[in-house]
């Protein structure tokens, strides 16, 4: 905006303030709200929306009376899993929050752990918060469970009105504001990663500096010159977590597929990953290192099965829903035909599965690569990552190197999630 208006002092001081926080948090939950809202929402029965537009209601009344309250309850279960999401927030604090006048619960624990020294402070810290997420879990489960109605789909029962030219310019208002709020962040930053200026109120000029010092062909500060290094650290760890967490989460989906009356118990120990944030999960392998073997502490084992534990919960309810859909006559044939557990395994539930380990895989390296709360609190000089140079760039004001980082790891999560489609066989 000070570029386009040609502005002396930005229009909006959002900067480390309370209103950057809710505002990169609104960002980065937007589409968990919109995600679980359509689907349920694509999932009611219209036939009383048509009922009550032939009974002469407006569409303003319809969506008042019929379709919202039916849509309460994935409302309140989108809410509720965005405030656990923001109750363990971690980086945004750490970067917007400007000092202690923000602080919350994870970044007090943090800096109790790696910059006070004091883990026990740490460790009663973590606890609290164990409590508060296991109490937020809890409801959430019990809300999917109390709250969620199972309707049947029906086709369209009647033809939706052509909207008039005032709900038609709302509606186009509403996508442009949409579009701007989320892409407009991802543009700036790629932007900004290809922009040199000798100052700030110099003149900016195309440039590819930037990715020439991070990929090492110019001389550059010593955080611009690790981003290779942290490129190749964060793919070869994606990779091993995601290997060992989807091979994990498979056998523990087939062990709840096949054992009727622990699979509640099973899929509760699952996901009790989620009931704690990622930065009691570095803690907690940080104070494992000491108690067992301090040179632990900042290698790829420790890192790897951070990382794992964290993106457990998401690829077991990935894989969980297909392993109970699997078409139990085809295991029964093959038994039936002599084959052994293991090789009906083998050779009839692993193809079947193919897809969804390959979604899961994908997601597991996402989680990986983007994984910055853990991270932190387990890197050390010889092992950093692309979130932890990010972080260490925009801590020296380097912002220019961190959109180039930051363009890079946009690239490569795309990348991946288009792979992923392409080697599962679906169109893109």
């Amino acid at each position: 905006l000070m570029k386009v208006f040609d502005l002396d002092d930005p229009p909006l001081k959002l900067l480390y303030s309370l209103g950057a926080i809710i505002l990169a948090h609104t960002f980065y939950n937007f589409p968990i709200i919109m995600s679980i809202v359509a689907i349920a929402w694509e999932g009611l029965d219209t036939k009383l929306e048509a009922a009550a537009a032939t009974l002469g209601s407006s569409p303003r009344k319809v969506f008042r009376t019929i379709t919202l309250p039916r849509l309460v309850p994935s409302i309140i279960s989108a809410a509720a899993l965005v405030f656990l999401f923001c109750f363990n927030s971690f980086a945004i604090i750490l970067v917007l929050g400007g000092g202690p006048q923000f602080t919350t619960l994870e970044v007090e624990i943090y800096r109790q752990a790696r910059m006070m020294g004091d883990p026990s402070s740490a460790s009663a810290l973590a606890i609290v918060s164990m409590l508060i997420n296991g109490i937020l879990f809890l409801g959430y489960a019990f809300s999917q469970r109390t709250l969620t109605v199972t309707e049947t789909v029906a086709e369209r029962a009647f033809e939706e009105r052509k909207p008039s030219p005032m709900r038609t310019f709302f509606i186009l208002l509403y996508s442009l504001f949409t579009i701007i709020f989320l892409l407009g962040p991802i543009i700036s930053v790629l932007y900004r990663s290809f922009s040199k200026g000798a100052s700030r109120a110099s003149e900016t000029t195309f440039s590819t500096t930037w990715y020439r010092q991070l990929l090492g062909f110019e001389q550059s500060s010593s955080h611009m010159g690790s981003a290779l290094t942290a490129l190749i650290n964060s793919t070869l760890i994606g990779v091993a977590v995601s290997i060992l967490t989807v091979t994990l989460a498979l056998l523990l989906s087939v062990s709840i597929a096949r054992r009727k009356k622990s699979s509640s118990f099973l899929e509760l120990f699952g996901m009790l990953p989620m009931m704690t944030s990622s930065v009691i999960v570095g803690l907690g392998y940080v104070l494992i290192a000491r108690l067992l073997r301090p040179s632990l502490f900042g290698t790829y084992l420790l890192i790897t099965l951070a990382h794992t534990v964290i993106a457990f919960p998401f690829a077991l309810r990935t894989i969980l829903p297909s392993v109970r859909s699997l078409p139990e006559t085809y295991l029964h044939a093959s038994y039936t035909l002599g084959s052994s557990p293991q090789k009906t395994f083998r050779t009839v539930e692993m193809p079947l599965l193919r897809r969804t380990l390959l979604t899961a895989a994908v997601f597991a390296f996402a989680l990986s690569l983007g994984e910055f709360n853990a991270t932190l609190i387990l890197s050390s000089s010889r092992i950093v990552t692309l979130p932890v140079v990010m972080y260490r760039l925009i801590g020296s004001y380097h912002f220019q190197g961190a959109c180039a980082l930051g363009s890079i790891l946009i690239i490569t999560s795309g990348l991946t999630f288009f792979l992923g489609e392409v080697a599962k066989g679906d169109s893109v």
